[in-house]
């Protein structure tokens, strides 16, 4: 019965996609500047990206994220390299353009991030990153004392 159940779910175009496996998609949307919308097949594909956390929308440089992360990837493939799962149910990714960069790195290569070191701290480049972004004063870092996401959530 949950054989039939998957050949179903693949047959109406449901891919049955590991939240740990890599798949090549198409971006779609952009809900926020952490939060990608991947189409696999006749699929959207909620994705969180790995090791990084953006403002929030209605924050200081939320929507400069947002701006940001849209240009770089709305209607782009991408390579989605899940890592697991996040306590939404969204894929927690690193998420790879054609040029092969990595989504992440780029956005905090430009200052619209912090590092989020709760879910990549074996990823010393995040951290430079964003330790060189903060030294060019870049993106959200032009401001002395930048409240981060996970501080701003909490106040709401």
């Amino acid at each position: 019965m949950f054989r039939l159940f998957c050949l179903l779910l693949l047959f109406i175009g449901f891919p049955l996609i590991p939240h740990s496996q890599t798949f090549k998609g198409t971006v779609v949307s952009v809900p926020d500047g952490d939060t990608l919308h991947v189409r696999l097949g006749g699929t959207t594909m909620k994705v969180r990206l790995n090791g990084i956390d953006c403002p929030e929308l209605g924050q200081r440089y939320g929507d400069e994220a947002k701006e940001f992360t849209t240009h770089l990837v709305l209607n782009k493939d991408v390579i989605v390299k899940g890592k697991g799962e996040d306590s939404s149910g969204y894929i927690v990714a690193d998420v790879i353009l054609e040029d092969q960069n990595n989504v992440g790195y780029e956005i905090l290569k430009a200052g619209y991030a912090w590092w989020f070191s709760g879910s990549s701290k074996e990823d010393r480049t995040l951290f430079e990153l964003e330790q060189e972004a903060k030294n060019e004063k870049l993106g959200l870092w032009k401001y002395p004392n930048p409240v981060a996401p996970w501080v701003y959530r909490r106040g709401k």
